[in-house]
């Protein structure tokens, strides 16, 4: 498995939303007046310009759209192709019966980022976490079967392709995490001890930044904000970049904001804990040190 495969659907999909909602503002027609031309109700063509995973875009609704915006035969082209793009599916669709929906999202959005601000209060991030570390996270969810749990570990593993990956460019990962991440002994002291020494193996990688918050550093914006990933993604050939997105996970299900606003927040909050936290070198010093408490319980 590969995630190199294409950045999914939802990227194209999000730009195709957004070009359409532009035209049609600029066009200056009402959306009520579009979906009636164009024969669908009002909430699909809501949908459409949202990029909502639930539409299907049609060849001949985006045709019909672009004769009602008054598009040239060449951009009509463009916008015909990019939403055949958005039939595409990546890989991790196979396990759908193990990944909730609203996640399938951040499936899509990670295959696509070119730098990750992540930081973790909790868990070690997905993409540093050993089959071991995965499996007993995964297996705490309740009504999980053991070939689930196998399945869950499987995909986790997966989508760690994308940190060495050459094409597309691997992304750059500037990860930090709280000390309460290294102390808790997830699955017990010789399997934590293993998860620590996965994470100093993997910040050694030229795109991967890993820094510790310890707790003697006292109050943070983290503790606020809780786990959270700041996506930011490469521009297309035509220019176009699609939004810096927050990505916050939560038991109930997965938060996503790509709002000046909400983005600016989370971003103040990363650079501060960026300020506060050990270089990545001490980083290094501290996770193996933990490492060894764990070897000595």
């Amino acid at each position: 498995m590969n995630t190199s495969d294409g950045a999914g659907s939802s990227v194209p999909r999000r730009q195709l939303g957004r070009r359409l909602r532009a035209l049609r503002e600029k066009s200056g027609l009402r959306a009520d007046q579009v979906a009636e031309t164009i024969d669908v109700s009002r909430q699909t063509l809501w949908r459409m310009e949202n990029g909502d995973p639930s539409v299907k875009y049609g060849r001949s609704h985006i045709e019909a759209l672009c004769r009602v915006y008054k598009v040239g035969e060449k951009a009509t082209a463009s916008f015909v192709a990019l939403a055949a793009e958005t039939k595409a599916k990546g890989w991790w669709h196979a396990y759908g019966d193990v990944i909730r929906d609203s996640f399938g999202l951040y499936f899509d959005l990670e295959a696509a980022a070119s730098q990750f601000k992540w930081y973790e209060a909790t868990f070690v991030p997905g993409l540093l976490q050993t089959p071991e570390y995965a499996a007993v996270v995964i297996g705490s969810m309740s009504g999980r079967s053991e070939e689930e749990i196998r399945r869950g570990v499987e995909v986790r593993m997966a989508r760690q392709a994308i940190l060495t990956r050459t094409t597309p460019q691997a992304p750059r990962l500037d990860i930090v995490i709280s000390e309460a991440v290294v102390r808790c002994p997830v699955g017990g002291a010789a399997l934590m001890a293993a998860q620590l020494r996965r994470i100093n193996d993997v910040g050694h990688l030229p795109n991967v930044s890993i820094r510790v918050v310890p707790f003697a550093f006292g109050f943070h914006q983290g503790m606020q904000a809780r786990d959270f990933t700041l996506l930011e993604f490469p521009r297309s050939h035509n220019g176009d970049s699609e939004p810096t997105t927050v990505y916050v996970g939560t038991f109930a299900g997965e938060l996503y904001l790509d709002s000046p606003r909400a983005v600016g927040q989370y971003a103040e909050a990363f650079t501060d804990l960026a300020s506060r936290a050990l270089n990545a070198a001490d980083s290094r010093v501290f996770l193996a040190r933990a490492a060894e408490e764990f070897d000595q319980r």
